[in-house]
């Protein structure tokens, strides 16, 4: 589906997905969602949506029905959609309250209207199974319905006034989304709309993920129904198993929902971990060729106390694309963002890269990150030289029961070639070199070991051949291990 306000398209929209918005605050996502509410309501296009519903981001009041409000909701069909077009409405739970009472109405006549129709009659929930669905949510506490107060919390010490901010917002979206659903289902056939804005607030991650399992059940049983969820959480993201997400731009004239991939469900948690959790808002993302490398630089990021994020592509040909994902992601959602990213050299004769936007890019200066298994340092780690390495190899080749070892043969073709050393292709026989120097370690534990053991000297060994740091590259070691040398 698309859709159209304030001369902006929103495109791409999809019934059985649920469709997130990711931006910066003030990109417009709250305005958005807001003009979609003003615009399908309007005379011209009322009758797109059967139901339409817009949720604020910042949600007042306690939740207590309030005389005053249910009589303003009652006279004006439209006072309920016109206080809540903003980012904070101040009485938004007490008329959360008056729509409890509305849903339990709802309910109830349906199942009185099907009282001759025994065969339908089963199929329909009682008004208890949706308070049920509600309690589902919740851990501490437990609401049960109440004739004059819509409900209460089943408790001696607890009421509903000084239950928990989280709690309260898990009951209020739960009622509306709860409402917006059973009206949606009373016309299946026409299109229905639900704009949730930040509905993560004030929720611990796990929360959220119980409120997106209850939207994606409803949305399940549903035919028509859209759901726009505006977040910064990835929290909420993640918990989707079906998702389409749109990067909204201050300027940009089209919001563009596109399906989840792959890359994008790696690079968004960097970003858009909420900030209750606090999770990743730490780290930068630094995106790295494979597994090894993710493995290595995760080990080094805790040794040595760097803030990131290594996230492995699936190898070089995928480095481009994810670059320029992460450059656009990061660029909707934040003032100024800094990426890294770490190509091995391979068989280029340059570790020259520029950055691309605002990821920084690193090229190590030896063919890959094995062959820092061959420096110096890493060497000392396991309590041999370069020289007696060499010698280590000579007499394991020299002997007649290895020349049937697997290894053999590209182990043999290294030495025939006089060991080149910065430019070896070892990643075939790396386990099998540190079995010739009698280490049990594994090759990664080595160089995590001499990069965390030498990163005082860092910029010293910079300059000394075959160091780990000259291994590694001028650029990345003055970015990470120079920076707090005296």
């Amino acid at each position: 589906m698309d859709l159209k306000v304030n001369d902006k398209k929103v495109e791409g929209l999809s019934c059985d997905k649920i469709n997130f918005i990711f931006g910066k605050n003030g990109s417009g996502k709250s305005r958005l969602l807001q003009g979609l509410d003003k615009e399908y309501r309007n005379n011209k296009n009322k009758d797109e949506f059967h139901s339409l519903k817009y949720v604020s981001p910042e949600r007042g009041s306690d939740l207590k029905k309030q005389s005053n409000i249910e009589k303003r909701m009652v006279n004006d069909e439209n006072y309920e959609y016109r206080s809540r077009r903003k980012n904070y409405n101040g009485e938004f739970r007490s008329q959360t309250m008056v729509n409890f009472f509305a849903l339990r109405n709802k309910v109830r006549k349906q199942i009185d209207d099907k009282k001759d129709d025994p065969e339908k009659l089963a199929k329909l929930p009682s008004f208890n199974g949706y308070v049920d669905r509600i309690n589902g949510l919740l851990d501490e506490i437990e609401i049960v319905e109440d004739a004059r107060k819509g409900f209460v919390v089943k408790s001696d010490s607890v009421s509903i006034e000084n239950i928990s901010s989280g709690e309260k917002e898990l009951i209020t979206n739960a009622i509306e989304i709860l409402l917006f659903f059973f009206e949606a289902n009373e016309e299946p056939e026409k299109s229905s709309l639900l704009l949730l804005d930040e509905p993560d607030v004030h929720l611990h991650p796990d929360l959220q993920s119980r409120l997106i399992r209850l939207l994606v059940g409803e949305l399940g049983d549903s035919k028509n129904a859209y759901v726009i969820i505006a977040t910064h959480s990835a929290a909420l993201l993640s918990a989707t198993p079906k998702s389409k997400i749109a990067l909204m731009k201050t300027d940009a004239s089209k919001v563009e929902f596109q399906d989840l991939d792959e890359k994008q469900q790696k690079i968004l948690p960097v970003f858009g971990a909420h900030l209750i959790s606090g999770i990743f808002n730490s780290q930068t993302l630094f995106l790295v060729e494979g597994i090894d490398d993710q493995e290595v630089w995760s080990l080094v990021s805790r040794s040595v106390g760097l803030d990131l994020y290594p996230t492995e592509v699936g190898g070089r040909p995928e480095m481009d694309d994810y670059e320029n994902r992460a450059n656009e992601i990061a660029e909707t959602l934040y003032e100024n963002p800094l990426i890294y990213s770490l190509r091995d050299r391979d068989e280029d004769e340059s570790e020259d890269i520029e950055d691309k936007g605002c990821v920084c890019r690193f090229k190590t200066s030896c063919r890959n990150i094995d062959n820092l298994l061959i420096s110096k340092q890493a060497l000392g780690e396991i309590d041999t030289s370069w020289e007696s390495l060499k010698d280590d190899i000579t007499n394991w080749l020299g002997r007649t029961e290895n020349k049937r070892h697997d290894k053999y043969t590209q182990i043999n073709e290294w030495r025939q070639e006089d060991f080149p050393r910065k430019d070896a292709n070892i990643k075939p026989f790396i386990s099998q070199l540190l079995e010739i120097s009698d280490s049990q370690y594994s090759w990664k534990v080595v160089v995590v070991n001499a990069i965390s053991n030498n990163q005082i000297e860092a910029n010293q060994l910079l300059a000394q051949t075959n160091s780990i740091f000259s291994y590694l590259g001028e650029k990345i070691t003055k970015q990470f291990f120079t920076q707090n040398e005296t």
